[in-house]
């Protein structure tokens, strides 16, 4: 009896769960998308975080912008862009050296983003905390 309980609840958080386990793409196929941690679907393959991030100061800046920011980490290239919460909002990094990038950040609204840098070659790393936009009272 024990057996076919534990049997029953397997088979039923087996079909909840699997629905969740794949997407429909734009030709109707099924594919998976769950993802191993530091791996990202990308148009033709998938690209593992590559470029890491130990550290960045200030982690506030103001919602009004214009504030420099120091990103400290490994495997930065020459034009990687730093990007907020998606690729698509990039904004341009100066190159210090491998493991230093400055950015000038722009203004923003207030809140808490991923930050993460993306290289021209398309290989990113995130930062494993959150950078905060805040308003700052003068």
């Amino acid at each position: 009896m024990m057996k076919k309980i534990v049997f029953l609840i397997s088979i039923i958080s087996l079909v909840i769960i699997l629905p969740g386990c794949v997407q429909s793409d734009k030709t109707g196929q099924y594919t998976d998308f769950v993802r191993r941690e530091g791996e990202v679907a990308g148009e033709d393959s998938i690209q593992k975080e590559t470029v890491r991030i130990y550290g960045v100061y200030p982690e506030k800046v103001s919602t009004k912008g214009m504030q420099k920011i120091r990103i400290y980490g490994a495997g930065f290239e020459k034009d990687s862009q730093l990007f907020l919460n998606r690729p698509e909002f990039n904004i341009e990094a100066i190159y210090i050296n491998p493991g230093t990038l400055e950015v000038w950040m722009p203004p923003y609204h207030e809140g808490m983003f991923i930050l993460g840098i993306i290289n021209p070659d398309g290989s990113y790393g995130r930062w494993s905390r959150l950078f905060t936009y805040e308003e700052i009272a003068e």
